[in-house]
């Protein structure tokens, strides 16, 4: 993972947009207290603190030059970014296959433990490169597959999910359902998305995802007639 000082404008702008949702989502939880909506916000906060750290550590690097300390960040962007998909199953399992909840949300936790004890063992201190003005560190090989493998179990089903309910509702909860497929549709996209658009856009980029989560959580369906 690599970052330089422009690329934090976008990733900041990810931290910015996913505190006001978070707050919004907190706010609206403590007035329904519907679990699906303390789910999406662990989801989101966990993002928060992501985005939180892969906007310090180019500046972490900028103003102090320790490599270590940038290296900690970066770290804790992929630790929190594994355990964000870890509220993911408890959100879709809400909604089918209650059965499988344990088994489903094992497996993602599994993941996160197992990447975080992974990603502690193999720690370096970032690396600078005075060409690009990247910083940037070491990414073991097996996290290359656990990243895009977590996003895809935890986020997918719940795409496809709420997709299928757009197609099949009506009126106000067919724009709900849309929205919340799109937003996770969105957040699938981001494992190759960012990687392929200039900074500081792909750290903007990030965030659209959780807007239209939130925006879809956040529409209140009339009844059907």
């Amino acid at each position: 993972m690599g970052n330089n000082i422009i690329g934090s404008i976008g990733w900041g702008t990810s931290v910015l947009v996913t505190a006001i949702v978070f707050l919004i989502l907190r706010r609206a939880y403590f007035k329904k207290r519907d679990e699906r909506l303390k789910y999406l916000m662990g989801f989101v906060g966990f993002r928060f603190i992501l985005f939180l750290s892969a906007t310090l550590a180019p500046i972490v690097y900028f103003f102090s030059k320790n490599l270590l300390l940038t290296g900690i960040f970066i770290s804790l962007t992929y630790i929190f970014m594994f355990f964000s998909f870890v509220f993911l199953p408890l959100l879709f399992t809400s909604f089918k296959l209650p059965k499988f909840r344990r088994y489903y949300f094992c497996i993602l936790l599994l993941i996160a433990v197992f990447s975080t004890f992974f990603i502690i063992i193999n720690f370096q201190p970032a690396v600078y490169s005075p060409q690009t003005g990247v910083v940037s560190q070491f990414t073991p090989g097996l996290l290359k597959i656990f990243y895009p493998l977590a996003k895809i179990l935890s986020v997918l089903p719940l795409t496809i999910l709420f997709l299928f309910y757009a197609f099949k509702e009506s009126g106000w909860l067919r724009y709900r359902s849309f929205f919340i497929g799109l937003g996770f549709f969105w957040v699938v996209t981001t494992i190759v998305v960012p990687t392929l658009v200039p900074a500081p856009w792909g750290g903007m980029y990030c965030c659209v995802g959780d807007i239209l989560i939130a925006v879809g959580f956040l529409i209140k369906p009339k009844e059907k007639t």
